[in-house]
């Protein structure tokens, strides 16, 4: 595996949003785009860019919930903007202004990306939202 990769090849049987190694590689495949990646230009480059820095991902861990204690952490906040980013993808977006970027748009709104946001999104929902009362009591019975 190279430096710059972040997914690790891997066989499932189990596709429940408790398999954290399945839920991982979800989020990572969703990241692991240049569209995503940190620069000096953030947003003003590229209309679909969303800087979830993934080099950075793959070293957070969302398996456990968030408490009310870490809300302020850097991991409850990366896991906020890339939920964020993953709900884009139910979501046309065109730019008003500035050129058509053909390859960016195919890249944002490209199949497997958009199932990796759905196999994502209700694991980062668990892990940001766990310590909120309605979401309390159905969490605690999956770990």
């Amino acid at each position: 595996m190279s430096e710059g990769e972040i997914l690790d090849p891997r066989v499932t049987r189990d596709f429940s949003t408790s398999n954290h190694d399945l839920c991982r590689d979800a989020v990572l495949a969703f990241c692991d785009s240049p569209l995503c990646h940190d620069n000096e230009h953030r947003y003003e480059e590229n209309y679909y860019g969303r800087r979830l820095r993934p080099h950075v991902v793959k070293h957070l861990d969302f398996s456990q919930p968030l408490t009310t204690e870490r809300l302020a952490s850097y991991e409850a906040f990366s896991a906020n903007r890339i939920l964020f980013a993953m709900n884009e993808v139910d979501f046309l977006m065109l730019p008003g202004e500035g050129p058509w970027e053909e390859a960016a748009f195919q890249a944002a709104y490209a199949e497997s990306r958009a199932a990796a946001a759905h196999v994502g999104m209700p694991y980062l929902e668990r892990f940001l939202f766990a310590f909120l009362p309605p979401f309390h009591s159905e969490v605690q019975h999956l770990m």
